[in-house]
């Protein structure tokens, strides 16, 4: 969750939904393939990740999919703390 009124998830077949502090909402997706986690370090800064691995990049409009340069060995990403650091 980015807040207590802004919040993600991801799942099956492409699936995003979108919570704005009341209710869940389903969000455009581009892939049909399952997806297994999703990370913001900002409202306009996020990444879902799936099988296959598939990327997908938010920039506060949309979802785009990013080319992972792997060939479908990789189900997840790991981001650093939202400072950029790694400790």
């Amino acid at each position: 969750m980015l807040s207590e009124n802004e919040g993600w998830a991801v799942g099956t077949t492409g699936r995003i939904i979108k919570y704005d502090g009341k209710t869940w909402s389903p969000v455009e997706s581009t892939v049909d393939t399952e997806l297994l986690a999703v990370h913001f370090l900002a409202p306009d800064f996020g990444f879902a990740t799936g099988k296959n691995s598939t990327i997908l990049f938010f920039d506060g409009q949309s979802w785009t999919p990013q080319n992972s340069g792997l060939e479908n060995t990789s189900d997840h990403i790991e981001m650093p703390p939202s400072d950029g650091h790694l400790k």
